[in-house]
């Protein structure tokens, strides 16, 4: 199992970039719309999964830190 946890502010990045969702998603932004989730943080999107068409009207950059460890289930 893998967990994320999330702390800090947020502010204007570049990609690579985490961007957090209105539904507090957090997601590792490869490009504009192309990324991985890191961490959950109550949304309904599952850690690892992958889109290339998120809808980027709906996350903002973010700049805390997010901590990926390897947990047993």
């Amino acid at each position: 199992m893998v967990r994320g946890e999330i702390e800090g502010s947020e502010r204007e990045l570049s990609f690579p970039k985490l961007m957090i969702g209105a539904r507090g998603v957090i997601v590792l932004m490869i490009k504009h719309g192309v990324g991985v989730v890191v961490c959950e943080n109550g949304s309904p999107h599952t850690v690892g999964e992958y889109a290339d068409n998120w809808s980027m009207n709906t996350f903002e950059d973010y700049t805390g830190s997010v901590t990926i460890t390897n947990e047993e289930d």
